[in-house]
């Protein structure tokens, strides 16, 4: 077995099994601190600007990305697996509401980083490879010898996906 830490998930491979577990991560005592500090920067805003002050939601926009996004992304990914069963995915077998999701495993991607972001650009038409999700290889694998992306709870990486994700499929030299 081997332990992923990813920013909003922990995943754990098993790959006797062939599957690995990707565990939402909630942030709650960043989530916490965030909040009373931002508390204390709104009572600033309601001192100074009296009875002028609106409450505006992008004051509190930290706050579902601390506790959420973990858990959207994980029942995203296997919404999106279902809802195309894009060879391009690797599966998503199965998810608890997004708080945990079962996937397959398949041999990880080691073309070295910017190789892969040359070619993922170049196969795009300079659309994908600028963020961490087309520009890390460790984003991908490769299934009976096509590349296949296991991180794609995003929704421009599913935009990406529905985009190019058949060209990749094809267009990809795993041997550069």
């Amino acid at each position: 077995m081997k332990i992923k830490k990813g920013r909003d998930k922990l995943v754990f491979v098993f790959p006797q099994l062939g599957i690995a577990i990707k565990f939402a991560r909630i942030h709650l005592l960043r989530a916490f601190i965030t909040f009373f500090g931002d508390m204390i920067h709104l009572n600033f805003k309601w001192t100074y600007r009296r009875m002028n002050m609106s409450i505006d939601l992008r004051d509190f926009e930290g706050y579902p990305n601390l506790l959420l996004c973990g858990i959207v992304n994980n029942w995203r990914e296997f919404r999106f697996f279902y809802k195309t069963k894009h060879p391009f995915l690797q599966p998503t077998y199965f998810s608890f509401l997004g708080l945990f999701n079962i996937q397959k495993v398949s041999k990880i991607c080691l073309v070295e980083q910017n190789s892969f972001k040359v070619q993922i650009r170049k196969i795009t038409n300079n659309e994908a490879g600028y963020d961490h999700h087309f520009s890390n290889p460790a984003n991908f694998c490769f299934d009976n010898g096509k590349l296949k992306i296991f991180d794609y709870g995003n929704k421009e990486v599913q935009e990406t996906i529905i985009n190019y994700g058949s060209k990749i499929l094809k267009d990809f030299d795993q041997k550069t």
